[in-house]
């Protein structure tokens, strides 16, 4: 439904070489059977190509059984010719912008637990959450310990951001770094995750820095409000039906513009997205070369 040309005009002039990027909780592939290849099947025949990280709500057994590739410059899981999963800790080449991603989130909707379809209770407690409303999920069918990186994967990301003298282009997560979390929600707590994003924030030099996870639209601009290196821009997005991110990147190589009814925004000056405009239009973000 997102995709349908009424709702992204903006794809009649698109082709293979450009992007979509899907920040989190795509969910592409799930049962890890042909029920998975009409959605699949419909992503690879859009006129762009899709990329997509990992949010906390992915099936990790099906999605780790892809073969690595490399990709632009990053590791990267090959779902479909044009559907890609962009790994966690990798940097990417794109239209001429270095691109650095990791997925990954802490779930928030897990406070009454993860059941084990093992255990002798089971079905006891399923049924007990059930009709209390509980908020649960099931251990590798509806949750995945692997929803947060693990030390290899953090350690990768620290070699990546350390071979590129921490300066990047753009910045892509699922979740945000602790104290944007927390401007977004004071409710939501810390985790390890966040609190690397953090370090990044605070190490690194980029122009935008764009992630899902808390179904929101938002712009969080600290230019020239910290001491940090960092001189980005932080932006929430949201699409309408299922809270994933979604931002394009087509053949960009001077300015950001927001689509439809959004005005330009020059990179070299830095200027904000106007956050009542991105409510309006469900935030799709177009990377456009300018002359």
């Amino acid at each position: 439904l997102r995709f349908q040309p009424q709702y992204f005009p903006e794809q009649s002039d698109m082709t293979k070489d450009d992007y979509m990027i899907v920040c989190g909780d795509a969910g592409l592939v799930w049962h890890g059977d042909k029920s998975d290849d009409p959605q699949l099947d419909r992503l690879e025949a859009l006129p762009f190509t899709v990329l997509f990280l990992d949010g906390n709500h992915e099936n990790f057994d099906v999605l780790n059984e892809y073969p690595v590739e490399e990709w632009h410059g990053g590791k990267v899981h090959r779902i479909r010719p044009h559907v890609i999963h962009l790994m966690r800790g990798q940097a990417f080449e794109l239209q001429g912008r270095t691109f650095f991603t990791m997925g990954g989130a802490q779930s928030h909707d897990i406070a009454d637990g993860i059941l084990d379809m093992e255990s002798s209770d089971f079905y006891g407690q399923y049924d007990s959450l059930c009709r209390n409303r509980g908020q649960f999920r099931i251990n590798h069918i509806s949750w995945w310990q692997e929803e947060l990186p693990s030390d290899e994967e953090y350690a990768e990301a620290r070699q990546t951001m350390e071979r590129l003298d921490w300066k990047v282009d753009y910045i892509i997560t699922h979740c945000a770094p602790t104290a944007i979390q927390q401007k977004i929600n004071a409710d939501f707590k810390s985790d390890r995750l966040t609190d690397f994003l953090e370090e990044i924030r605070c190490r690194s030099q980029f122009h935008y820095w764009l992630f899902g996870h808390y179904h929101d639209n938002r712009i969080i601009d600290e230019t020239g409000q910290r001491k940090a290196p960092s001189y980005g821009t932080f932006i929430s997005t949201k699409t309408a039906a299922s809270g994933i991110i979604s931002i394009i990147s087509s053949n960009d190589k001077a300015s950001i513009k927001k689509c439809r009814r959004c005005d330009s925004v020059s990179r070299e000056t830095e200027k904000v997205l106007n956050p009542e405009i991105m409510k309006q239009t469900q935030s799709l973000v177009t990377f456009e070369k300018t002359d």
